[in-house]
């Protein structure tokens, strides 16, 4: 009997992937609570809530609560710095930066935590960057690099 692939499918809000979930459901073979179950994997949906502080508290408590899903997706909408970006596609980030983590200058100037003398830590390497490992998982999307933000942007300067 082969094993059934266990997929875990997070987004900070229902409406991120309220399309998707319908999808799903329409497809699957039977849905138990927030598991919806196929012949060969089943997905579990769980909703973090909106930022990186609930998103790490949430997966956290799910990593540690049950078994490790062989496969877990973050998906919802994101914004762009790249202009070149396709409006509503599909990406896969491969590597990420906390881009509001540090210190701001009185002159606006934000300051990383290596300007003011600190590294972010595990994950993350001396450039303050998360790369993911090259065998994490290949999808047919597009790579791009992350940045974590906790408050969104409408201005160039910012």
């Amino acid at each position: 009997m082969s094993q059934v692939l266990h997929i875990l499918l997070t987004a900070a809000t229902l409406v991120e992937i309220d399309p998707t979930i319908l999808w799903l459901r329409a497809r699957g073979a039977g849905e138990e609570k927030n598991v919806i179950h196929f012949p060969s994997c089943s997905v579990e949906v769980l909703l973090s809530g909106v930022g990186p502080v609930a998103t790490a508290f949430t997966l956290g408590g799910r990593f540690t609560a049950g078994p490790v899903p062989g496969l877990a997706i973050q998906a919802g909408v994101a914004g762009a710095l790249d202009r070149t970006l396709e409006l509503a596609s599909v990406y896969q980030v491969t590597s990420e930066r906390l881009g509001d983590v540090g210190a701001q200058e009185a002159d606006g100037r934000v300051l990383s935590l290596a300007d003011i003398g600190f590294h972010p830590g595990p994950p993350f390497d001396k450039e303050e960057v998360l790369r993911f490992p090259k065998d994490a998982g290949v999808t047919p999307f597009p790579p791009v690099a992350g940045v974590t933000v906790s408050q969104g942007s409408g201005t160039t300067e910012r």
